[in-house]
């Protein structure tokens, strides 16, 4: 890997970033997971020390010590892994049909997509305690976009990464720039 000056994203960016900010990062990441995903190789471990910054506009993904490639679309082993506060509710068994000894699919990389945007934008994470992870995957709280709205995030921002956490894995889309589509094209006097 190329010698990334600039650090990790959660150093190099010590305030919530803005969000044009965001969707740059984003559309970097989207376009790395895609390639990842295409190999069938899930990172499993989406967090802000997992990005560097090669420079202020290019963002490298690493930290691929938990990755694992995927058969047919499930991650073996069925191991709980990844970084409290941006790991899927299906890796902590926390949806009623997931099973302890379920695999996981691509869609764990995208829930924690959703995480690290949330957090690159508040510098909170979503889910701050397990209990609201856990009230959210089952339906009894809604999305948290309190912390994203005071950040000024549009509706469109909100809403892209509402998507990204779904508790559905099965519902979450998957990893393509063409993703971000909305959001990205969403002028400065809609924000």
């Amino acid at each position: 890997m190329e010698y990334c000056p600039y650090g990790d994203l959660k150093s190099y960016f010590s305030n919530p970033i803005s969000e044009c900010e965001a969707r740059n990062i984003c559309l970097q990441l989207l376009d790395g997971l895609a390639v990842l995903h295409s190999l069938s190789i899930v990172h499993r471990d989406i967090k802000p020390e997992a990005f560097f910054e090669e420079s202020p506009i290019i963002v490298k993904i690493t930290d691929f010590g938990v990755s694992k490639r995927a058969l047919e679309g499930q991650t073996e082993p069925r191991t709980v892994c990844g970084t409290a506060g941006f790991m899927a509710p299906e890796v902590l068994h926390l949806l009623d049909d997931t099973k302890e000894d379920s695999s996981f699919t691509s869609a764990v990389d995208i829930w924690s997509l959703g995480c690290l945007l949330y957090y690159l934008l508040t510098k909170q994470t979503p889910f701050s305690k397990y209990e609201l992870l856990r009230d959210y995957a089952k339906g009894r709280t809604a999305f948290p976009g309190g912390y994203l709205k005071e950040n000024h995030v549009s509706h469109q921002g909100r809403k892209f990464i509402k998507r990204l956490l779904d508790p559905l894995p099965e519902a979450r889309p998957s990893a393509s720039v063409d993703l971000i589509s909305d959001w990205a094209t969403e002028t400065t006097e809609e924000s």
